[in-house]
């Protein structure tokens, strides 16, 4: 029981580091994104 609870903690830390890359990938598309959002709202 133990050592499957570890390994939940293990593939939950490499689940997070893998989304922080992904939130730095992203940034930039969704901040473009966002911009469209506003510029069809205005018309």
């Amino acid at each position: 029981m133990r050592m499957g609870s570890s390994s939940l903690k293990g593939t939950s830390k490499e689940k997070l580091a893998q989304e922080e890359d992904m939130d730095e990938n992203t940034e930039p598309i969704v901040t473009l994104l966002l911009l469209l959002l506003k510029f069809l709202l205005l018309l």
